[in-house]
């Protein structure tokens, strides 16, 4: 009975630490958000979101349709696939702009957060700021803070 006690502690402690992990994240994209927003004269928001893309994916026919005699007309036919993910937004009140994308882990640490070519998993609050930073020092990042800025202005 006691291995059952010390198994359950285990997983509430580990429970508690995935919460605390997920509070911990939560508070540093509310500080890049808030930090963002003042700098631009509230105009650009980020925030977190799940995304979704359509992509089309070739389906060959497998030795069971073969058997079946379920042949496609053609060698191959397609059909799409609907993908959800998490992302990274920058957005001001009219358009929404991905700039990298991002997997939680179940402990809430690693998360990992991939942007242009580049990829990083970061083990707790202080990697995880330092990898925002880096994803808005990107390039193509600051093209699309420019281009959000840009379209704020000219609409206004």
């Amino acid at each position: 009975m006691s291995a059952f006690a010390a198994a359950y502690k285990a997983g509430i402690e580990a429970g508690q630490k995935a919460l605390e992990n997920v509070q911990d994240i939560d508070a540093v994209f509310q500080a890049l958000d808030e930090e963002i927003a003042a700098n631009s004269g509230g105009k650009i928001h980020i925030a977190r979101e799940m995304l979704s893309k359509t992509r089309r994916v070739r389906r060959m026919p497998s030795q069971m349709d073969e058997r079946l005699g379920l042949h496609a007309p053609k060698p191959y036919s397609y059909y799409d696939d609907e993908i959800s993910y998490d992302a990274i937004v920058a957005k001001n009140s009219k358009n929404t702009i991905e700039i990298a994308t991002y997997e939680l882990s179940e402990a809430g640490y690693p998360i990992t957060i991939k942007w242009a070519d580049r990829e990083e998993s970061c083990w707790d609050s202080a990697a995880l700021a330092e990898t925002l930073q880096e994803v808005l020092s990107d390039v193509n990042t600051g093209k699309v803070l420019i281009r959000l800025l840009s379209d704020e202005v000219s609409n206004n």
